[in-house]
């Protein structure tokens, strides 16, 4: 075992004793430990296990980009949390929008772009219209049960009801709701 492996181990361990921890935080009493693990150690746990995984696509020969665009992804995830344990915990109103947000937002387009690039190492060169042809059927999915969450006639009564009786256009709302 080199040196490379025995870090990106060592990274996981760590990402597992913080994962244990949260577990343990979160369940029982631990009385100020917790606070200290929510707010310090929870946001490691990402960095730690997205470190190993680049470490990890440094390594593999299929799927390198993959391994290492998730672990960015986690990483990205992971900064976000240590920034806002840093700039933002103790405040009663966050900032909108703030660097964490935009590393939480970057977390998505790289673990879609990692999951992607796995398919299509698994897949090979000679199985690529399989892969845009799972794309598509995936998007369509997506966009039928947005589509139909939307169109729910229920479920856009709950979402504007309450917000509507506050609004100041009552005799406009009795006018042409429902």
């Amino acid at each position: 075992m080199d040196a490379r492996q025995r870090l990106a181990r060592s990274l996981l361990a760590g990402a597992l004793v913080g994962a244990l921890l949260q577990c343990a935080a979160s369940l029982g009493d631990l009385g100020g430990i917790a606070e200290a693990v929510d707010r310090w150690y929870a946001p490691l746990v990402p960095i730690l296990g997205g470190a190993a995984l680049c470490l990890r696509g440094s390594d593999a020969g299929r799927g390198r980009r993959a391994w290492t665009l998730i672990g960015m992804a986690l990483i990205s995830w992971g900064a976000a949390d240590m920034w806002y344990s840093i700039a933002f915990w103790n405040l009663a109103e966050v900032p909108f929008p703030s660097i964490a947000d935009a590393f939480w937002l970057l977390f998505y387009p790289l673990a879609m772009a990692g999951v992607a690039g796995l398919t299509a190492a698994q897949l090979g060169r000679a199985d690529r219209t399989g892969l845009s042809l799972l794309d598509g059927v995936i998007g369509a999915l997506a966009m039928g049960a947005a589509g139909a969450a939307a169109c729910s006639d229920r479920s856009w009564r709950r979402l504007a009801a309450p917000r509507s009786r506050s609004l100041p256009t009552s005799p406009i709302r009795s006018a042409t709701w429902r």
